[in-house]
């Protein structure tokens, strides 16, 4: 019976608390990506839609796992180690759209992982601009390379 008491009083904090408590206690939470200082950027005349797609389309091309999704605002994105083997699977990567003015947007990479960050921007920016292109890349004998 204490136990039963004790998970609806649970049940009831997380209600009157919200989701961030939750997403703190499991380590999803958007902030340390957000805070990251760290940023790489580009602008880019298309709409945040077109952005937010090719973006998801590139992440899918390399069996990442995107966790925390909210549409035409942030993709948090791991199991990059696919590509990038200089970080482990659980190494997180921050995609941020900002719709600006005329139809353009602003896409925001950051990582903790800076070179993750850094290689993450320069592939799914050469996959925006271009999606025909073969820049995907991949990993051959533990080195990156490009296709």
């Amino acid at each position: 019976m204490k136990t039963l008491k004790a998970l609806a009083v649970f049940a009831i904090l997380v209600c009157i608390c919200g989701c961030s408590v939750f997403e703190k206690a499991v380590g999803t939470s958007t902030e340390a990506l957000v805070d990251e200082k760290v940023r790489h950027t580009k602008i880019f005349d298309k709409d945040i839609s077109y952005c937010y797609e090719k973006s998801i389309d590139a992440l899918k091309k390399w069996q990442a796992n995107a966790f925390s999704v909210s549409e035409n605002d942030h993709i948090i994105a791991t199991r990059l180690d696919k590509v990038f083997n200089s970080c482990i699977d659980t190494t997180e990567v921050g995609i941020f759209f900002i719709k600006l003015e005329g139809g353009k947007t602003q896409v925001e990479v950051s990582s903790l992982n800076y070179q993750l960050g850094q290689f993450v921007a320069e592939n799914l920016f050469k996959y925006i601009e271009n999606p025909d292109a073969p820049t995907c890349p991949t990993i051959v004998k533990g080195k990156t390379f490009k296709l």
